[in-house]
């Protein structure tokens, strides 16, 4: 969970710098167009990086395995799915991992609760 908002984290003072260079530079329209463009960017390198890893054919072949059996999703804010996301953080894991586990999703409450 740390590593997903990790970027943003460090990025953000990076990104903010860029602006002020580029706002120094030209104008609003130019800070606003160098966001654009990286947002699509972003957005090609998601899906080149998506396509690649359910390339992958144990990926494949488990998905086509979901929509054979109809599997739901479950809603996120459903209790029975917290209560089986909180068991497996806290299941027991080789070399410690666990604990790491928890680290992270306490790094993550305390990021979005600040």
């Amino acid at each position: 969970l740390f590593l997903l908002s990790f970027s943003s984290k460090i990025g953000a003072p990076i990104g903010i710098q860029f602006g002020k260079f580029l706002f120094d530079k030209g104008s609003f329209l130019c800070v606003s167009s160098a966001t654009f463009v990286f947002k699509i960017l972003a957005f090609i390198l998601f899906v080149i990086r998506l396509e690649l890893y359910y390339r992958k054919t144990e990926i494949k072949s488990k998905a086509e395995e979901n929509v054979k059996s109809n599997k739901k999703k479950p809603h996120p804010l459903n209790p029975s799915h917290i209560k089986e996301s909180i068991a497996v953080l806290t299941k027991k894991r080789e070399k410690n991992k666990r604990f790491y586990f928890i680290l992270y999703f306490l790094i993550m409450v305390a990021g979005y609760m600040s």
